[in-house]
């Protein structure tokens, strides 16, 4: 899949492996992801300057639809 930012590619992204890790009390998930940064479009007369990125942290929360009162 492609990672975009205002309707430009900017870095291809494909999954690894998806697994839980035991924590306390709990379950992580673990996502090993590799992420290949695109070259970008160079300014008319300007040499494209090199792109990076950088990931400090991710945080993902998944809960259960709230249930609802029929009646």
């Amino acid at each position: 899949m492609d990672l975009m930012l205002e309707h430009n590619k900017v870095a291809a992204l494909s999954v690894r492996a998806v697994g839980l890790r035991a924590a306390v009390g709990a379950f992580d998930l673990v996502v090993s992801t590799e992420i290949a940064p695109t070259p970008p479009s160079a300014f008319p007369g300007q040499p494209p300057a090199p792109r990076w990125i950088t990931i400090d942290g991710l945080e993902l929360y998944i809960h259960p639809p709230a249930k609802t009162a029929c009646g």
